[in-house]
C-alpha cells in the first residue's frame, strides 16, 4: 500500500523528496535487472534515457522492440507475403516439420467461414495437453443454458501450463491471424471445453457478436477449437454454418444472448448446420461473425477441447489477462505471447501505461508511475 502523504510538509521537505527519487530512479536504472539480455536492451529502449544506442546495434534493438510490440517481420520461417511456408509442428514439443499451404487455408475461410488443421497437434503435445487439463476438469461446471449445464469450461490456460504458450503463438495459427486481422492483435479468450455426455445444443452464435456493428462486415476475432477428444457426429462435435459469416444482420437476427432465437428459429439454424468432424490433434479456425455452437452429446463419454481466440488490436478482449494471469507467471512469457495479452501498444498509443510501454510493468523493480509521482510531488492517493 502506498504511503499517503499530507498536504502540511514543508517545501524544504518535499524538495528533499523530490532528490532523493531522483536518486533512487538513476540507481535503479543502472542496477542489475533479471530480465533476458534482449528484453533488457528493448526497454532501454523505450524508456526515457537520452542516451541512444550505438548505430551498429540500433536496427538488432528495432526488430526485438517490432517482436515485443507485435508488429510482424514478415511470415514465420519465410518471406513475407508469401502463401506457403515450412513450421515446426507443435513449437517446442515436436522435432518434426511440416508444409503450411496458408493460401489454401485462407480461401476455404473468406469461403466458407471456417477451415480444419488436420495435424494441428502431434501426440506428444496432446499428451501433454491432456497431462493438464486433468489437474483442473471435474472442478468447473456450466452456470447456464451458454456455457453448458453439463459442460465444464476451464478459462485462462495461457496461465496454467507452457505448452499453451506455444499452441497460443502456433505459426500457422499467427499466419491465419495476420491475414485477417491487423497487426499488434490481441489473444481474446483461452478456455477448455469438455461436453458431458447427455449435454443438449449450445445455442447457435458467433464468436464476436457482442461487438454491436453491422453485419455483413470483417470479422473483429478469428478463434481456433482444438479437438483433444475425436469430434464425430454424436459426441459434441462443433456444428458450423458454412458460408453464415456473409449473412447480414435480419438472417442473424436475435441469435447469440442479447435477444435469444425463437425455438423455430433455432430449429432451422441448426437444420443449417454441419457438425466439424476431426480427429484428436486437429483444429478447426472459424471466423468470428460464423454461427456455430457445441453439438449435442448422446454418448456416454465426455467429448474434450480447448479454444484460442484472437481478436482486433482495438476490441476489448473478453479475458482480462492482465488480472487474470498473475505477473509471476508473465514474467517468465517469450515476448511474442506477452504482446498477444496487452503487453503491447497499437499505434499510435492504444494499450499504453500512464505513457509507457506496458511491457515495463513486469520489471522486477517495477513502480507504478502514478505512485511514484505522487510521492514526488508531495501528493495523497487519491486527493
Amino acid at each position: 500500500m502506498p504511503r499517503i502523504l499530507s498536504r502540511e510538509r514543508t517545501a524544504a521537505s518535499r524538495s528533499k523528496r523530490r532528490a532523493d527519487y531522483r536518486q533512487r530512479k538513476r540507481s535503479r536504472t543502472s542496477a542489475p535487472s533479471a530480465f533476458a539480455p534482449a528484453r533488457k536492451s528493448v526497454l532501454a529502449l523505450v524508456s526515457r534515457e537520452k542516451t541512444a544506442p550505438a548505430p551498429e546495434t540500433r536496427e538488432s534493438l528495432r526488430q526485438q522492440l517490432v517482436l515485443l510490440t507485435s508488429l510482424p517481420l514478415g511470415t514465420p520461417r519465410n518471406r513475407p507475403g508469401t502463401d506457403r511456408f515450412d513450421c515446426a509442428a507443435g513449437g517446442r514439443f515436436s522435432g518434426r516439420h511440416m508444409s503450411f499451404d496458408a493460401a489454401r487455408h485462407v480461401a476455404a475461410i473468406e469461403r466458407d467461414g471456417y477451415t480444419i488443421i488436420e495435424d494441428f497437434l502431434p501426440a506428444s503435445v496432446l499428451a501433454e495437453v491432456r497431462r493438464v487439463l486433468a489437474l483442473y476438469l471435474d472442478t468447473n461446471a456450466g452456470r447456464n443454458d451458454f456455457e453448458g449445464t453439463r459442460t465444464e469450461r476451464v478459462y485462462t490456460l495461457v496461465a496454467r501450463a507452457r505448452v499453451f504458450w506455444d499452441i497460443v503463438t502456433d505459426a500457422r495459427v499467427m499466419s491465419l491471424c495476420e491475414r485477417f486481422l491487423l497487426p499488434n492483435f490481441l489473444l481474446t479468450a483461452s478456455q477448455a471445453i469438455r461436453i458431458g455426455p447427455g449435454e443438449t445444443p449450445q445455442p447457435i452464435h458467433s464468436d464476436d457478436a457482442f461487438h454491436l456493428l453491422p453485419r455483413p462486415r470483417p470479422m473483429i476475432s478469428l478463434s481456433t477449437i482444438v479437438a483433444v477428444d475425436p469430434f464425430t457426429a454424436d459426441n459434441g462435435a462443433t456444428t458450423i454454418i458454412p458460408g453464415s459469416h456473409l449473412w447480414d444482420d435480419e438472417k442473424v437476427s436475435g441469435q447469440f444472448s442479447f435477444e435469444p432465437v425463437a425455438p423455430e428459429g433455432q430449429a432451422e439454424l441448426e437444420r443449417l448446420a454441419v457438425a466439424a468432424v476431426m480427429p484428436a490433434g486437429a483444429c478447426v479456425v472459424l471466423a468470428g461473425t460464423l454461427l456455430h455452437g457445441g453439438g449435442r452429446n448422446t454418448t456416454n463419454t465426455s467429448r474434450t477441447a480447448f479454444s484460442n481466440q484472437y481478436c482486433q488490436p482495438w476490441a476489448r478482449p473478453q479475458e482480462n489477462f492482465f488480472l487474470g494471469v498473475p505477473r509471476e507467471v508473465a514474467q517468465q512469457m517469450p515476448p511474442r505471447l506477452l504482446s498477444l495479452l496487452g503487453y503491447s501498444i497499437h499505434p499510435p498509443f492504444i494499450g499504453q501505461m500512464t505513457a509507457s510501454h506496458p511491457i515495463k510493468s513486469l520489471a522486477p523493480d517495477h513502480e507504478n508511475r502514478v505512485v511514484a509521482q505522487a510521492r514526488a510531488a508531495g501528493a495523497r492517493l487519491p486527493e
